[in-house]
């Protein structure tokens, strides 16, 4: 009992601390970025990123790892139901910006800091020491903001980043190309990219098909030609205006 006393008022020290560290226009500003950057759907954007530099693997891994721990992070804290600090103290500091900033529902742990973690431990696992510093440097950054806007405890990000970690430890060890999860985002990844193969062969087709006149032949090819590249490079945004210009080629 003295010992989760003495935890608990480390706890709301280390609060204090963080939360009344000072404010100005500009530190709010990098605060309340940080903690949108940590929002799920807003994470979830960076994979089309991933998807579009030819990490497809770890595009579908990034966002299932993004749902795996925000569920996790969600049932525990309906079994802690703790209060957050803004509900608990009198003294908080806040920032309210559209929303964005606030929070409500059971405050351990924060789902914030899981997702960040989970998210750094990922994409840097593996790939030299100076990607560690990068993904866990902007991830610390985004656990800290909860804290700064009076949303979580310390401790409260203190596990979130190691939900978030441990995480994406297990999603590792679980996406060997040979495991059963590995085959279905193999399978996954071939589905989502079929229909953009099927468009590209269907282009080429009618292009080479269709010439009725030499020159606009030669201008059909050109278009077809260059809009066949940048869906080589997995542009597949670019789909409606790739079709549109080959339009004429596909008739």
């Amino acid at each position: 009992m003295q010992l989760l006393e003495t935890l608990q008022n480390l706890d709301e020290a280390i609060f204090h601390f963080v939360n009344h560290a000072g404010s100005s226009v500009v530190l709010d500003g990098l605060m309340t970025v940080l903690t949108v950057m940590g929002i799920s759907f807003v994470m979830a954007t960076f994979a089309v990123l991933l998807w579009m530099r030819g990490r497809k693997d770890t595009a579908i891994d990034y966002l299932v790892l993004i749902a795996l721990v925000s569920i996790l992070a969600e049932a525990v804290k309906i079994v802690t139901n703790r209060d957050r600090p803004i509900d608990t103290l009198p003294d908080v500091n806040t920032i309210s910006i559209l929303g964005l900033t606030s929070a409500s529902g059971p405050s351990f742990p924060s789902g914030h800091a899981a997702r960040a973690f989970a998210v750094a431990a990922l994409l840097t696992f593996g790939r030299g020491p100076r990607r560690y510093g990068v993904g866990f440097v902007l991830a610390a950054g985004i656990a800290l903001s909860r804290i700064y806007l009076g949303l979580h405890w310390p401790s409260d990000v203190l596990f979130g980043a190691l939900l978030g970690v441990i995480g994406a430890l297990l999603l590792r060890s679980y996406a060997r190309p040979d495991s059963s999860y590995g085959r279905a985002r193999t399978n996954l990844i071939r589905f989502l990219v079929r229909p953009s193969i099927s468009m590209r062969s269907k282009v080429t087709s009618g292009c080479r098909k269709s010439s009725r006149f030499a020159v606009h032949a030669f201008v059909q090819d050109m278009n077809c030609s260059v809009m066949t590249n940048f869906h080589d490079i997995g542009r597949s945004p670019m789909q409606p205006l790739y079709r549109a210009f080959c339009i004429g080629c596909m008739k």
